[in-house]
């Protein structure tokens, strides 16, 4: 759920969900709108052994027969996801030292 969110807001909110990969904005839509995304994740990792109870809750009420997030999505927003190869900026880290001391 958010209010006043981008498109491109809306993307990085769901890269998470992705399996790492970078999801773009090429709605060319500028607005900002408010949306309300109910889905089943795909995988769930084991929650901490001190989980808020918030968390807990959270998680319990996930209904596992629910939309996966591609068809949420298209169903609830009228927008797709497009596996595309592009071009992303990386940062390589070359060597690493630790500081001196003056």
């Amino acid at each position: 759920m958010g209010t006043g969110v981008t498109m491109a807001d809306l993307a990085r909110m769901l890269e998470p969900f992705t399996e790492q990969r970078t999801v773009r904005d090429c709605t060319g839509l500028t607005g900002r709108y408010d949306v309300q995304l109910t889905w089943t994740p795909d995988r769930l990792g084991p929650l901490p052994p001190n989980a808020p109870e918030e968390v807990v809750r959270a998680r319990e009420a996930i209904d596992p027969n629910g939309p996966a997030l591609s068809t949420a999505l298209r169903e609830q927003l009228g927008l797709r996801l497009e596996p595309k190869k592009d071009k992303v900026d990386v940062l390589v880290i070359a060597r690493v030292e630790r500081p001196t001391e003056n």
